[in-house]
C-alpha cells in the first residue's frame, strides 16, 4: 500500500496549512470549488473527512537516527488504515523540502501490535 504525498503531509504535520501544495491537481480543483460555496469551517470539515480513513497512532514511534551535522532526525511512524497497522520512516528537519522528508514511492510496511509488559522502578 502506498500513500500520496498529501496524506503523508497530513500525518506528519497534523494540520491542513499548505496541504494543497502536495495534493494531486484534481483534488485541489475540487477543494477550490467546495470553498467557493462553503465557509472555512465547512472546508476544514471537508478536509478532515477526506483524511478520516487514516488514524495516526504515533508519528515518532521510534527514533532511528539523529544526525546533528546534517540537522535531521529519522523517525518511524505508525498509522492505522482499515483495521491494519502500517509503518513508514520519515525525516524531521527544517532544512529539506517536504518531498524529501518522506519516500512517497515506497510501500508502507504492515506491522502488528504486540502487547509488552513493562516493569517500572520507583524510589521510595
Amino acid at each position: 500500500m502506498k500513500l500520496r504525498l498529501d496524506e503523508y503531509y497530513y500525518i506528519i504535520s497534523d494540520e491542513f496549512d499548505e496541504i494543497e501544495d502536495y495534493m494531486p491537481q484534481y483534488m485541489v480543483e475540487e477543494l477550490d470549488k467546495f470553498r467557493e460555496s462553503h465557509t472555512p469551517e465547512e472546508a476544514f470539515d471537508y478536509l478532515e473527512n477526506l483524511y478520516s480513513h487514516i488514524e495516526i497512532i504515533d508519528t515518532q514511534y521510534r527514533t532511528n537516527y539523529i544526525d546533528l551535522e546534517k540537522s535531521y532526525i529519522n523517525y518511524t511512524a505508525i498509522i492505522k488504515i482499515e483495521d491494519k497497522y502500517y509503518s513508514f520512516d520519515w525525516y524531521y528537519t527544517w532544512n529539506w523540502d517536504f518531498e524529501d522528508q518522506v519516500d512517497a514511492n515506497a510501500d508502507l510496511t504492515e506491522v502488528f501490535p504486540k502487547e509488552v509488559t513493562v516493569t517500572e522502578y520507583e524510589s521510595k
